[in-house]
């Protein structure tokens, strides 16, 4: 095999290894997926877990805040409905 093969199949296993563990995809980039999957380990393993989500909850709200009023209506928000759109990940 090439090295070029060598590659391809490397990247196709990190791919397989990696799809059964992604996080469902939101509507809004940088937004939460509605229901994540429960967290089983340890309560650092939890703790570093639920500090990821809040990450991610403030970067989809920062994201969201930076659009003008007439983008957020044609996504069917308003400025009131950031917080929940990005806590329930759908729009």
């Amino acid at each position: 095999m090439s090295t070029l093969d060598l590659a391809a199949a490397r990247v196709m296993r990190l791919r397989d290894a990696t799809r059964e563990r992604a996080p469902r995809r939101a509507a809004v980039p940088g937004a939460v997926a509605a229901a994540p999957a429960p967290v089983k380990g340890s309560w650092f393993a939890r703790a570093v877990a639920a500090w990821r989500r809040q990450r991610r909850i403030a970067a989809g709200r920062a994201a969201l805040r930076e659009l003008d009023d007439r983008m957020l209506a044609d996504l069917g928000l308003d400025r009131g409905g950031i917080e929940g759109a990005v806590r329930r990940g759908r729009v």
